[in-house]
């Protein structure tokens, strides 16, 4: 095995790269390209590299074809090429085999031939392809192009072809652009039809804003219409996509030109399934004004029939009994038992209350004892303090007055200034004097 191992290693000295497994003593393996540097042995994987000691390395089998080799392969056949999806499949290919780290390169080489490409076609297909393998922002960036390119040299007809495919595979917001492009084509067009047949399909694929603007332009080019029926049909059209302003306008211009109770109630009907309440009101009450016993009228207005009078709301609420409080009409029993449950409510949160500030002010009590018992702490820590720094003083005072006494070598006394040594002097009471050892005295 030694043998083997030492083979192994100077064959790696001699060739740089190799398709290799290396296996190591602990029983492990790693497969990759292997190269020794030093004394370690570097193995590049899909992963990245992996550095391993020369003593833990068992043996190298270099009749492996390790999957960093095949894809060093494959993209060395791309080297020449201009085909973004060729790098979309490379990449697609790295990522299902864990190479990671390989994936975004060929993502950025692919977008990077993507904004060289004019045809329209051929762009959506590669975002078909990104967003097939998963990789929405590139096939984002992708359809960006694709509205770039379209914005410059389509018709309208062909822009809302490929804002409508961009719709289905959801990247509407991407092809927003082509819509407001449109708009900008059409603001000299003057065929109505085609105006609506353009806004019809704007709202029909969600592009609001610019189905807005187009109705617009068709509310200018038919200011002069006078038809209902004509009126009508621009009102539902507009308003199939739901309620907006210029629905709305195209509802009262119809309604202008009613002159009979029976137009005015049947276009009223008519409004209000199309989401426009306020205009089927206000239809309504131009029907009363012509037929004041309408009944359909009536009831939409909130009327209500009481032996064989129309009453309003509030009439007919109070002639059944019934108090209005907060914006409800109820029974007089009903309001008076939501007032006690709020009463009842109110005491028990007075209570709550009342019982909370007791705790407040017995805690308040509570921590202005421990605010005294910190004051007293405190005074007793700086009386502390005091006695401490004079005792500290007096024990100063005593080590300098102790620096300054000078030893007596004879007696062993400490003294300050002149010292009479009690072994070298001596004091006579009856000469009454000190005198040096041996002293004679006179008055013996």
């Amino acid at each position: 095995m030694r043998r083997v191992f030492l083979g192994a290693i100077v064959l790696l000295t001699t060739i740089p790269a190799s398709a290799d497994v290396v296996r190591l003593k602990s029983g492990g393996t790693i497969e990759g390209i292997a190269r020794r540097q030093g004394d370690k042995m570097i193995v590049e994987t899909f992963g990245g590299e992996i550095a391993v000691p020369l003593g833990d390395v068992a043996s190298v089998d270099e009749s492996h074809r390790a999957r960093i080799e095949e894809y060093k392969d494959r993209l060395a056949a791309l080297a020449d090429s201009r085909d973004p999806r060729a790098f979309i499949e490379l990449a697609a290919w790295v990522e299902r085999e864990g190479g990671n780290r390989f994936v975004q390169p060929n993502l950025d080489r692919a977008l990077a031939i993507v904004t060289g490409v004019r045809d329209v076609p051929a762009l959506e297909e590669i975002a078909a392809l990104a967003r097939k393998r998963g990789f929405m922002g590139e096939a984002r960036k992708t359809w960006l192009r694709v509205t770039a390119v379209a914005r410059s040299e389509m018709e309208i007809d062909k822009l809302a072809d490929v804002a409508g495919r961009a719709r289905e595979n959801g990247f509407a917001p991407e092809a927003r652009p082509l819509w407001d492009r449109i708009v900008e084509m059409t603001y000299e067009e003057r065929d109505v039809p085609r105006l609506i047949g353009l806004a019809e399909r704007a709202q029909r694929d969600g592009f609001e804003p610019a189905a807005q603007a187009l109705w617009k332009r068709v509310a200018a080019l038919t200011s002069d219409e006078k038809n209902p029926d004509a009126l009508l049909d621009l009102a539902k059209r507009a308003s199939e996509a739901g309620p907006s302003t210029q629905a709305r306008a195209f509802w009262l211009r119809a309604a202008e030109q009613a002159r009979d109770a029976d137009a005015l109630l049947e276009l009223a009907k008519q409004a209000g399934k199309a989401g426009f309440g306020e205009v089927e009101r206000s239809l309504m009450e131009r029907v009363l004004a012509l037929d004041p016993q309408n009944e359909t009228a009536r009831r939409v207005l909130g009327f209500h029939l009481l032996q064989g009078h129309w009453l309003t709301e509030r009439e007919f609420q109070v002639a059944m009994g019934q108090v209005e409080f907060e914006g409800r009409w109820m029974s007089p029993d009903e309001r008076d038992l939501i007032l006690k449950e709020r009463s009842l409510r109110l005491d028990e949160q007075a209570r709550a209350l009342e019982e909370a500030r007791r705790e407040a002010a017995a805690r308040a009590v509570q921590l202005e004892e421990e605010r005294q018992e910190l004051k007293a702490a405190r005074r007793d820590i700086e009386t502390l303090r005091s006695e401490l720094a004079e005792r500290e003083a007096r024990i100063k005072a005593q080590q300098d007055l102790a620096e300054r006494l000078v030893h007596c070598g004879m007696c062993g006394a400490y003294y300050h200034g002149i010292h009479v040594c009690s072994r070298e002097w001596t004091h006579c009471s009856h000469c009454r004097g000190w005198f040096r050892a041996g002293h004679s005295c006179s008055g013996k």
